[in-house]
C-alpha cells in the first residue's frame, strides 16, 4: 500500500484491516487453486508415491497422477482372495482426490498478498510456503490410500496393510489428522514464522516498546486488491 510518505512513516495496517483484506483475496485464490489444480497436486502426489513404495514395496506398485486425482497401483499374495490362484499377485487400483488435502494452498495466497511486503519478498514467501506445504499434502494424501485399502477392500488387504506397518487405529488418527488439522493450520504457522516482525508490528498492546520509537522499512510495499 504505497502512500505518499517516505518508509520509515509509513504506518502498518490495523489488524482488521489486514483480515479484511485477506478475506477479500480468498475467492480469488481458492479460483486460482482450482484452474491450477493439476499443477497443485504434482509434487505431492509425487511425494506420497515415493513414501509409500518405499515404505510398503510389498504392498504398493505405483501412486501416479490424473487431472487432480492419484491413482493407486498395489499388489497383493492372492492366496487370500477368493477364487484366485495360490501364488498368484493381485493387483487392486482406487483412487484419491489429491486436491482436498491441498486446500493451504489459497490460504497461505490469500495470507501472503494481504501482507505489505515488496513484489520480490512476496514470490520469496510463496515460493517458499508453497514448498513448505507439500509434506502436509502428501501426508494427507498417503493417509486417505491407506484408510481406502484398510476399510474397502476385506480383510486380506488390510491384514496386509497392517503386516506392513499400520494398523487401522493408527491409519484412522493419520487420516483425521492429514484431512481436518494439517491443511488449514500448517500454511498459517509457516506464514506466521515469515512474517514474525509485521505481525508485532500489528499486534497492538502485545507489541513490545521498541527503544527509539522508530520504524524500520525495507523499501515500499506493493498494493493490496481494491
Amino acid at each position: 500500500m504505497n502512500t505518499a510518505l517516505p518508509p520509515a512513516a509509513e504506518a502498518p495496517p490495523s489488524l482488521k484491516a489486514f483480515l479484511l483484506t485477506a478475506v477479500l483475496w480468498l475467492p480469488l485464490a481458492f479460483f486460482l487453486w482450482f484452474v491450477a489444480r493439476s499443477v497443485v497436486v504434482y509434487l505431492p502426489i509425487q511425494l506420497a508415491d515415493a513414501a509409500l513404495v518405499a515404505w510398503m514395496p510389498s504392498v504398493f506398485e505405483s501412486v501416479t497422477q490424473e487431472f487432480s486425482n492419484a491413482i493407486v497401483l498395489t499388489r497383493f499374495d492372492a492366496a487370500g482372495f477368493a477364487a484366485t490362484p495360490e501364488g498368484r499377485v493381485a493387483r487392486l487400483s482406487t483412487d484419491v482426490d489429491a486436491l482436498m488435502y491441498c486446500y493451504g494452498w489459497p490460504i497461505l495466497l490469500a495470507l501472503v498478498m494481504a501482507t505489505p511486503l515488496t513484489w520480490r519478498l512476496t514470490f520469496l514467501q510463496l515460493g517458499i510456503g508453497l514448498l513448505v506445504l507439500v509434506p502436509a499434502q502428501a501426508f494427507g494424501i498417503a493417509g486417505e490410500i491407506l484408510l481406502q485399502l484398510s476399510y474397502n477392500f476385506g480383510d486380506p488387504v488390510r491384514l496386509a496393510v497392517e503386516a506392513a506397518g499400520a494398523s487401522q487405529y493408527a491409519i484412522a488418527f493419520w487420516y483425521q489428522f492429514g484431512y481436518l488439522i494439517l491443511p488449514p493450520i500448517v500454511p498459517v504457522v509457516a506464514w506466521i514464522l515469515m512474517n514474525r516482525r509485521f505481525i508485532e508490528s500489528i499486534a497492538g498492546p502485545f507489541r513490545e516498546p521498541v527503544a527509539g520509537g522508530g520504524g524500520h522499512s525495507t523499501g515500499h510495499s506493493r498494493g493490496n486488491p481494491p
